[in-house]
């Protein structure tokens, strides 16, 4: 039997403590080099419509293969009302190759970043860490203030957007389910230099956060931009951070081919190679430090890896099968000669 796990039934079933315990352990397998996580596969639809994604990820000891299909169509909210990113993710059983479960891909996605972003604070900002600034309103805003509770105590909350709705609506989000002090705030500097916690969710090109704003002590989480030409985050905030700090990535080689915030540092000369820390699994594992004053000035970048896939979906479709939720449907299984 395969288990169909909707969006509804993955939040419901799946609380983000568990995706953070999830994540973490599988960045330490990553980091272990225990985890087979092979190249990302696209293929571009013809005349430029959209793109597809395929990212596969094995975890021996989950016990979990996953592969993440997803789709980028920047014309379709315009033009069909509909999302411009979608996707599913197909885990199966390595031990027999049983597909196990097919899980609605950006609910998943949110959960397993915002569990990325839960995990690097732990290890990373200053445990009495209260405020955070969120530059961006949307899914991936609120899945990181969703994250961060987790880990924080985190009383305060700057909500930095353009869309102003959005931004109030994550603000009256974080109020009512968190208790949250939230604001709308248009003061991108004063909310960066309030907050112990600094969260990049957007999908800006340039940087929405600048050095100069940084005070000793606080924490970044920069997990929007995913492209070598983009970037939230400045030089002289990344050079604050490997010189009065950390830089710590969720994969070396991913952040070196994808994440504009390190590359563009390092094709002006700011940054070398040798200025990223450690990936976050290293750190997780205690092969590499994390925060070791509360004057440090850290960095995590993540591009999103595969592995936060194969984890999150193993943690869901073992919620999901404890509380009997999901659809299952009936494959054939029998041997034909």
């Amino acid at each position: 039997m395969v288990l169909i796990i909707g969006s509804s039934q993955l939040r419901s079933a799946l609380r983000m403590a568990g995706a953070i315990k999830a994540v973490e352990e599988g960045f330490k397998e990553f980091s272990y080099k225990r985890a087979v996580m092979p190249p990302r596969c696209r293929i571009d639809v013809e005349g430029g419509a959209g793109a597809f994604l395929f990212m596969p990820a094995y975890l021996p000891r989950a016990g979990a293969i996953a592969v993440k299909e997803v789709s980028v169509h920047s014309g379709n909210r315009e033009a069909r009302g509909l999302p411009t990113v979608r996707g599913v993710v197909i885990l199966s059983d390595p031990k027999d190759g049983s597909p196990l479960a097919i899980i609605e891909g950006a609910a998943l996605t949110a959960i397993r970043t915002g569990a990325a972003g839960a995990v690097a604070a732990k290890y990373l900002s200053n445990k009495d860490a209260e405020a955070v600034a969120i530059f961006g309103a949307r899914i991936q805003g609120r899945a990181q203030l969703e994250g961060l509770v987790e880990v924080r105590r985190i009383r305060k909350a700057w909500i930095v957007d353009p869309a102003e709705a959005a931004a109030k609506a994550l603000a009256e989000y974080a109020a009512r389910k968190f208790g949250v002090d939230a604001e709308v705030c248009s003061d991108a500097e004063g909310a960066c230099r309030r907050a112990g916690i600094i969260v990049t969710a957007t999908t800006s090109r340039v940087p929405v956060v600048r050095g100069k704003w940084l005070d000793a002590g606080v924490h970044i989480n920069g997990i929007g931009s995913h492209d070598p030409q983009s970037r939230e985050i400045d030089t002289e905030a990344v050079l604050i951070a490997a010189r009065e700090g950390k830089v710590v990535v969720d994969s070396y080689e991913a952040c070196l081919s994808e994440a504009g915030d390190i590359i563009i540092p390092m094709k002006e000369g700011a940054i070398a190679r040798a200025d990223l820390h450690a990936e976050i699994g290293e750190v997780v594992a205690g092969a590499k430090s994390g925060r070791e004053s509360e004057l440090e000035v850290t960095l995590f970048k993540s591009v999103g890896i595969s592995v936060q896939d194969a984890a999150v979906a193993m943690a869901a479709y073992q919620s999901v099968l404890k509380s009997c939720g999901g659809v299952e449907v009936e494959l054939e299984d029998k041997v034909v000669i």
